[in-house]
C-alpha cells in the first residue's frame, strides 16, 4: 500500500489481515489443546469456494485428485491413522 492510497487503500489488505488473523488464533488455539494429534490440510486453490458452478466444481474435483498423489498428503493421511487407532 502506498502512503497516499488513504483508507480505501488500506481496508481490502486490512480485512486479509483479520481475516487471516482469526485463522491463525484458531489454529495456534487447536495446536495447543490437541497437542501431537493436531493435523492441518491446507492448500492453495484458483477456484472460489462460493462458485457452485459445475465448471468450478470440476476444477476442485480435480485439484483434489492431484494433493492426494502428494507425499504431504500421503503423510497427513497415515499421521491421522495412527491418530485414530489409538
Amino acid at each position: 500500500m502506498k502512503a497516499d492510497e488513504g483508507f480505501i487503500g488500506f481496508a481490502p489488505q486490512a480485512v486479509d489481515d483479520f481475516m487471516n488473523g482469526a485463522t491463525s488464533a484458531a489454529n495456534c488455539s487447536l495446536k495447543m489443546l490437541l497437542k501431537d494429534n493436531y493435523c492441518r490440510l491446507q492448500f492453495e486453490s484458483d477456484v472460489s469456494l462460493d462458485d457452485t458452478s459445475p465448471t468450478a466444481i470440476a476444477s476442485l474435483k480435480q485439484e483434489a485428485e492431484q494433493i492426494t498423489k502428494t507425499d504431504p498428503y500421503k503423510q497427513l493421511i497415515e499421521r491421522v491413522s495412527s491418530i485414530l487407532k489409538k
